[in-house]
């Protein structure tokens, strides 16, 4: 592969991660407002991502030793499966760019965990970043959008993603960092599948969702796209660009998820006041900091 091939290569899976990454929110709020509850739009975008992996998740299966595979249950629920249904749950209190706002914290609990659980070293300069971003968090959960104090608990739910997103990084730097993650990946999709399809089964929203799906196709297409690109697909590519680059600038797209959520937020009628937006902005600086000082 020529230098050049490989640089746009790298820079459209880039693009590609920020744009489907920083859509999946809106996709989420379409799910909602097409009648479908936080529940079911989680679950359907298990499945479908499940289904887009299943085949190469059953290859990859083999090469995970036996004894990886209860971290590799245990990441596939804390990174994919609940996840899902605190976002979407909370998407129903929340507009969605201020959900995306919040989760560009999950490098900032990447290393308070790191720091917590596994006794990583912790700089003064990574104490400044820990303590802008989560400042940041704070303004964000306690401003509404009139720009009046009002603490709003279903951010703490996002919080709570963020925290399994810096737990599950974590996790596999330490307990899998010896598979490729092309395997952790489509077989911890597989896990959050097959839980979705569990909790189906037994919540008995299976015809609900069909019922739902005839009345409002946009919004069961809208899922159907969250879980094929905005999980399966956005696997596959991010996992690919990290082995033609490196991880620093692979996580960099962090900082620009945010971004396209609030220009979709703001398109769709969605109000930020400017306490919001420097909620943002001490968030995304926090996390620089971090990362600048690794």
């Amino acid at each position: 592969m020529t230098a050049e091939r490989k640089s746009l290569i790298i820079w459209g899976s880039f693009l590609f991660l920020t744009l489907a990454w920083g859509s999946s929110f809106i996709l989420v709020k379409r799910g909602l407002q097409g009648g479908f509850s936080p529940y079911d739009i989680a679950s359907v975008r298990m499945l479908s991502a499940f289904v887009c992996l299943a085949i190469p998740a059953s290859i990859n299966l083999k090469h995970i030793p036996k004894e990886k595979l209860k971290y590799i249950i245990l990441s596939g629920l804390i990174s994919m499966f609940i996840p899902a249904y605190l976002f979407a749950i909370a998407q129903t209190q929340m507009e969605s760019s201020m959900v995306s706002i919040l989760n560009a914290l999950t490098p900032a609990f990447t290393f308070l965990v790191g720091i917590l659980a596994f006794q990583q070293p912790l700089k003064k300069m990574q104490s400044l970043g820990l303590f802008i971003g989560f400042l940041g968090s704070l303004i964000l959960i306690s401003v509404n959008s009139k720009g009046e104090f009002s603490i709003n608990q279903y951010a703490f739910l996002v919080l709570g993603a963020t925290l399994c997103y810096g737990t599950n990084a974590n996790l596999i730097k330490y307990k899998l960092s010896d598979i490729k993650s092309v395997y952790i990946s489509s077989a911890t999709v597989a896990v959050a599948g097959i839980s979705a399809i569990i909790y189906l089964l037994f919540s008995g929203s299976i015809s609900t969702i069909y019922d739902n799906a005839l009345v409002h196709p946009w919004a069961f297409g809208a899922i159907l796209l969250l879980g094929a690109m905005g999980t399966a697909l956005c696997q596959l590519v991010f996992n690919y660009m990290l082995t033609l680059t490196t991880s620093v600038f692979a996580s960099a797209v962090t900082y620009f998820i945010p971004i396209v959520a609030v220009l979709w937020g703001v398109w769709d009628g969605e109000t930020l006041v400017v306490w919001h937006y420097l909620g943002m902005v001490f968030i995304i600086g926090g996390v620089l900091i971090l990362n600048k000082n690794k």
